[in-house]
């Protein structure tokens, strides 16, 4: 069953077609070996798969579904769209701008029209929501800002206290965070596991260049 199931829908299939083999698609070998397939390409696989291991070694063998379990949990997890304050603080998060006004500077007279994309270059990938409320980042400006996690949404202060950033919180397909604001947006990133962390972004965009038929504005 091993050999045969890498999925959930493939243990359902083979236990839907070999009732004999029903007691065997609740093993813990084979759970743990569904989950590290299932995990390896997923944001935090690392922790996860580290803390699902002590889980196991705790339980030391007394059951038998326990991977199973596991999976299901993290399956459940991986739905909630609310980050925890002190999930928050134990990440590190890849800034970029939506859009680069230093390339803008730059750019052909036939583009001066068109604001580049900031996506495609890394602002920081060091920000770290610290606990109390501070920024930590090797981006000395972005270290000025304050922080305040309010429903789904960050807050960004300046030191002065006026509002600089509203963040939406979302959950991404590979269970990253994205934290979307106005002119900034950031997304969770892992050492343990490489991502094509922007790719649903930066594949989509098209660059044209302006027809001689259009005045510039």
């Amino acid at each position: 069953l091993r050999f045969a199931a890498a999925t959930r829908e493939d243990v359902d299939a083979v236990r839907r077609a070999l009732p004999v083999c029903r007691a065997a698609a609740r093993s813990n070998a084979l759970w743990e070996q569904i989950c590290r397939i299932r995990w390896q390409s997923k944001f935090g696989y690392g922790r996860r798969m580290r803390r699902a291991r002590r889980t196991s070694d705790e339980a030391g063998g007394s059951d038998e579904c326990l991977w199973m379990r596991l999976y299901e949990a993290e399956e459940r997890d991986a739905s909630r769209t609310r980050i925890r304050p002190r999930e928050l603080s134990h990440m590190r998060f890849d800034l970029r701008q939506w859009f680069s006004l230093r390339d803008f500077r730059s750019q052909p007279d036939n583009m001066r029209d068109l604001l580049p994309t900031g996506l495609r270059r890394s602002i920081s990938r060091d920000v770290v929501f610290a606990e109390g409320g501070e920024m930590r980042s090797s981006q000395g400006w972005a270290s000025t800002r304050r922080w305040t996690l309010r429903g789904n949404e960050i807050l960004w202060t300046a030191p002065s206290g006026s509002s600089v950033e509203c963040f939406r919180i979302n959950r991404l397909p590979d269970w990253a965070w994205e934290l979307s604001g106005n002119d900034f947006v950031m997304r969770s990133i892992s050492d343990d596991v490489v991502i094509a962390d922007w790719w649903d972004l930066t594949s989509t965009i098209v660059i044209e260049e302006r027809c001689a038929w259009v005045s510039p504005t």
